[in-house]
């Protein structure tokens, strides 16, 4: 039995062990200070693609950390191909996503990895909503979509 939160510990317990501080590295130079929040918004009309917000957008010029974008498909089939990696995150719904022939299916909760270089179709047969995080891309080498078009139902 333990003692109410605040009393002393019977006297056949060990008192609970003082906190050990953690070493915290000096600041990285030019790094944000603090936390950074970025506020969610309503998913826009994508360029040539499905609708989507960028939380960290992809710059033209390149960008040495990650870019993070809501996406989502409603009954859609999407492809692109792009130099850096592609993790989506499954929010809501069900994501097939193939690349180099092999087709995953993806339900909320699963995270679905199309390596750099490589071409990723989506496709949603009724909604799915995603959270994307692009990998590096420091030369700035642009994306390009291959197709946008509904969902081939049979």
């Amino acid at each position: 039995m333990t003692a109410p939160p605040g009393s002393p510990p019977h006297p056949d317990q060990e008192p609970p062990p003082e906190p050990v501080p953690i070493p915290l590295p000096d600041p990285v130079p030019g790094a944000v200070p603090g936390p950074v929040l970025r506020r969610g918004g309503a998913l826009g009309a994508g360029r040539g693609g499905p609708a989507n917000h960028a939380f960290i957008p992809p710059s033209a010029g390149g960008w040495a950390g990650v870019a993070v974008t809501e996406w989502e498909l409603r009954g859609e089939v999407f492809a692109d191909a792009h130099a850096h990696v592609e993790l989506n995150y499954v929010l809501e719904g069900e994501l097939h996503v193939t690349c180099d022939g092999v087709t995953v299916r993806g339900v909320v909760g699963d995270l679905i990895e199309v390596p750099a270089g490589r071409v990723g179709t989506y496709a949603a047969p009724g909604y799915a909503r995603m959270l994307a995080v692009y990998g590096p891309n420091p030369d700035g080498v642009p994306g390009r979509v291959l197709g946008f078009a509904p969902y081939p139902h049979d």
